[in-house]
């Protein structure tokens, strides 16, 4: 990892090209290979009536995050991951083209919201905020406020880039 960031070595030297395949493997590890274990092994276990095990949730509760989400949900956390992993992809692949992320982040998070609203996977876990007088689902509400900033900085990222391209095209003219 070193070398990524050695100006001694050149772009496309073997000490390069070794960290790009390493970083290209973890990332595709975590990417791809958490949220599919994770969609896998919540599936299993809602399948197998074994959501609810003692043993079970204190072996893969945790690390599957199942626990947090009504059974029909259970693997909702590799959804919400596999979103953020597409966007980190996107925007590495496709960074000399900065529209593209962009776009595609915005799109995802405009897919994602509404299944946060309509399936509200949380359990309920009321929270009574003190300055209002009821109760707000707190899981539910933070994860939509929370795509919701997303959407925000995307949007950003997407006057960004439209400003970028505007400037890059008048320059090359």
């Amino acid at each position: 990892v070193v070398s990524l960031y050695d100006s001694g070595v050149k772009y496309g030297a073997p000490g390069h090209v070794v960290t790009l395949v390493v970083a290209g493997l973890v990332l595709g590890f975590v990417a791809v290979g958490v949220p599919v274990y994770i969609w896998r092994k919540a599936r299993e276990l809602r399948r197998t009536n074994m959501l609810h095990d003692p043993g079970m949730r204190r072996v893969y509760g945790r690390i599957t995050g199942y626990e947090a989400y009504h059974d029909d949900h259970a693997e909702f956390e590799a959804y919400s991951l596999g979103r953020r992993a597409i966007g980190v992809i996107v925007s590495i692949a496709l960074q000399e083209f900065p529209l593209v992320p962009a776009c595609i982040q915005l799109a995802l998070s405009l897919v994602y919201l509404p299944l946060v609203l309509k399936w509200r996977p949380f359990l309920a876990f009321p929270s009574k905020l003190p300055f209002l007088r009821t109760k707000i689902d707190t899981f539910n509400v933070l994860e939509s406020l929370s795509t919701l900033i997303h959407m925000a900085n995307q949007l950003y990222a997407l006057i960004l880039a439209i400003n970028y391209t505007t400037v890059v095209d008048a320059d090359e003219d």
